[in-house]
């Protein structure tokens, strides 16, 4: 047996000489990335509600607004500003939209009426039918027990057959 307190160190003396370089943690860097990337869109977007705010409060927003990145955003800012220019001009245009629109939409509601009533006389029809091909299915499961000489036998009493019959198979 050896005696482990007692042996002698020899690399004691003599530490290791590698040198260890530290490198980030690719997740760290691509959240820091992130981080970056939604900080400036935070700043557009409050630059964005700031213009929005002005427009709310009645203050006039610059025609080409640098503040808002989204196109659409520009467009309905410059959109405002035009019809805060003119409002008489606005309510012409309204009046027109919505007399151009009305015969539309009466268009719609008429095809509409016109194909629930239409959905409801195929109902009928369709009822009626049915109504007709279920009775000469009876009369024809009628008309085929008589000429089996069954007539008399009802349900029950086939079921109670055909139970005694298995019975006797599974028994016998």
């Amino acid at each position: 047996m050896s005696d482990w307190f007692a042996r002698a160190e020899t690399s004691a003396a003599a530490p290791p000489t590698t040198t260890l370089t530290k490198k980030p943690n690719p997740r760290n860097l691509h959240h820091a990335a992130k981080l970056r990337e939604l900080d400036a869109a935070i700043a557009a977007l409050h630059a964005e509600k700031a213009a929005w705010e002005r427009v709310q409060a009645g203050a006039s927003a610059p025609q080409h607004s640098s503040t808002t990145a989204d196109p659409a955003s520009a467009a309905a800012l410059a959109a405002l500003e035009a019809a805060r220019a003119r409002p008489a001009a606005v309510a012409a245009r309204l009046r027109a939209v919505a007399a151009a629109l009305e015969p539309g939409a009466d268009a719609l509601a008429d095809g509409v009426h016109r194909v629930a009533q239409v959905r409801v006389a195929a109902e009928r029809v369709a009822a009626r039918v049915l109504g007709a091909a279920a009775a000469r299915v009876d009369l024809r499961e009628g008309a085929a027990r008589v000429a089996a000489g069954a007539a008399a036998v009802g349900p029950k009493d086939v079921l109670a057959a055909l139970g005694r019959v298995m019975g006797r198979k599974e028994g016998g």
